[in-house]
């Protein structure tokens, strides 16, 4: 794994997106995170996103499973990566979740862990409106 910082800090209000998923993709798979698509824009679904991110993913012989933890506005981001560990115990993974300052945010974990963050801000708690962490695992095909 190589520990790449993102690129583009969350201010949407001055047209920059985030590009920490891209970036944690791009730490996983070694290499640099410019070659990995950032498709995150205002008016692009989760969904979206993780069509582009599964498409470029499947030239490079992965795939993209994306799990929901629905939770409590009160779990902490450290139950939801000790749960997902439980999937994927040997492999390194990306919860995504809230930070402090309302941001969704994306960080390297591996056996309940934090192990990378590409950015400067550490996710807190769960995505809000939903209420939701999410387990990002990135699989050989």
């Amino acid at each position: 794994m190589t520990p790449h910082k993102q690129k583009y800090k969350h201010d949407p209000e001055n047209g920059i997106y985030g590009d920490c998923f891209r970036t944690s993709v791009a730490c996983l798979l070694d290499v640099d995170p410019e070659e990995v698509p950032h498709s995150h824009r205002p008016d692009e679904t989760g969904r979206r996103q993780n069509e582009v991110m599964r498409g470029y993913l499947s030239t490079k012989g992965y795939g993209l499973a994306v799990i929901p933890f629905y939770s409590t506005a009160t779990a902490s981001a450290e139950e939801a990566a000790t749960l997902f560990s439980h999937f994927c115990p040997d492999q390194p993974y990306l919860l995504g979740g809230e930070t402090g300052d309302g941001v969704g945010h994306v960080v390297i974990c591996n056996g309940g862990e934090v192990i990378h963050n590409t950015g400067a801000n550490d996710v807190v708690g769960p995505t809000r409106p939903e209420l939701c962490y999410w387990l990002h695992l990135v699989t050989k095909l």
